[in-house]
């Protein structure tokens, strides 16, 4: 089940609604595009669309004129073009740090981007159409899979967000697992580059409501290789590889490979979202195969204490259950800040209290049976309500003004 698919299902839940609303051609009206494509987009859209894509828009219209239910298949047809380039979050619940997976393999967590080259070429962009996306075992779980077909070479990147005991007080970790695979029958050689890249620091405060690209500051890290460890400037781990790179220079690490006939190789990588101390000893003490398992029972259980939905198509049922889990990735809990349980729009940009997007968040939990959740988000609003009962405008915890949603969404619970 390709990533793109997974995720546009989520947005599918509202489209399925408001196409099965549409009006339908009625006698005497014109058989031509205009009167077709008006029925899902403006005409406008329609025409910037290339004629793929049309194609697609105009084969929804014709089903549905024909009497027939929409399929998720036709639907998520006609989604742009830059669908194609899904990204993920990983992590776990209610953990402050996050980590983004990019549609070519890269790892975002700024200050830090990393990225990945094959023979000095980036993973994934030499040859889109060769790479692919999606959810580990075609299912729910945040567990990123990317395939990538290059120089007869078979590459495959799994990453998956733990933290130990799957506590907010320990770091979050990227486990990162790469598969390199020769299915010739000659033997072959290949270079894996991880290239350490800064994205720059913004100021601090709500830096998205103000222009502050001039205050961007740039404080490019220096690296170094020990071992199996990449340090930085403090003498603190940033990255753990289970084998030792054969180079290190200009902020790369290259890993050299020769592969027998039909052999399969696999390198494992640890990545923690904030600096590791050299005395800890969270990057090595748990394999990927270990951490993978753990994360399974960890979404499972979740995913199975809340309302369920059962129909008869599964990238549905499992689009319901991928909507809450990134539901529970915008959560943040973080003893030493106030408010310390917090409602986030996205993460890295938009991590104010945003009043009508902490309320929807909330009726979803709460509709979904998630009440104890759903309980701290109501505690969180209440900390931030104002001695005349108003819930946003001192200190700019909640933005905008939205107390009707917010009372609204509170009495759901009770």
């Amino acid at each position: 089940m390709n990533i793109k698919v997974v995720f546009n299902s989520i947005l599918t839940f509202t489209l399925f609604s408001a196409l099965i609303c549409l009006p339908q051609k009625g006698k005497g009206q014109a058989d031509n595009i205009s009167d077709i494509h008006d029925y899902i987009m403006p005409g406008d859209l329609f025409w910037a669309l290339d004629k793929d894509a049309q194609q697609k828009v105009l084969f929804l219209n014709n089903e549905m004129n024909q009497g027939k239910d929409p399929s998720f298949e036709a639907i998520s047809g006609i989604f742009p073009d830059y669908m194609n380039y899904p990204k993920a979050l990983i992590g776990i619940k209610e953990h402050e740090d996050k980590i983004l997976s990019s549609w070519d393999g890269a790892i975002v967590y700024p200050p830090m981007y990393i990225s990945f080259e094959i023979n000095d070429t980036p993973f994934g962009r030499e040859s889109e159409k060769s790479l692919s996306r999606s959810l580990l075992d075609s299912s729910y779980l945040p567990v990123v899979v990317t395939n990538y077909k290059y120089d007869g070479l078979l590459y495959e990147q799994t990453i998956l967000g733990y933290s130990e005991d799957f506590s907010f007080d320990n770091p979050l970790i990227a486990f990162v697992r790469m598969k390199v695979k020769n299915p010739s029958d000659q033997p072959q050689k290949t270079k894996l580059t991880v290239w350490f890249r800064g994205t720059g620091v913004h100021r601090a405060g709500y830096w998205w409501a103000a222009d502050c690209g001039p205050q961007i500051i740039h404080c490019p890290r220096k690296l170094s290789l020990e071992g199996n460890k990449i340090l930085d400037e403090n003498g603190d781990y940033i990255f753990f590889s289970d084998i030792p790179a054969n180079i290190f220079e200009n902020d790369k690490l290259s890993f050299e490979l020769t592969l027998d006939a039909n052999e399969e190789k696999v390198l494992h990588f640890r990545i923690p979202r904030r600096i590791i101390r050299s005395d800890e000893t969270s990057l090595s003490d748990i394999s990927f195969e270990e951490a993978l398992g753990k994360v399974k029972t960890y979404w499972k259980e979740l995913m199975e204490s809340g309302m369920q939905i059962k129909v008869p198509e599964k990238i549905v049922n499992n689009a319901y259950k991928t909507w809450h889990i990134n539901n529970f990735l915008l959560t943040q809990e973080y003893k030493l800040r106030y408010p310390d349980y917090r409602i986030v729009d996205a993460p890295f940009f938009y991590e104010a209290v945003f009043g009508y997007a902490s309320a929807m968040y909330l009726n979803t939990i709460t509709t979904g049976g998630y009440y104890k959740e759903a309980k701290k988000t109501v505690g969180m609003f209440c900390s931030l309500q104002r001695p005349d009962g108003a819930f946003s405008g001192e200190h700019n915890y909640i933005v905008p003004h939205q107390h009707g949603s917010i009372i609204y969404a509170i009495c759901q619970v009770y």
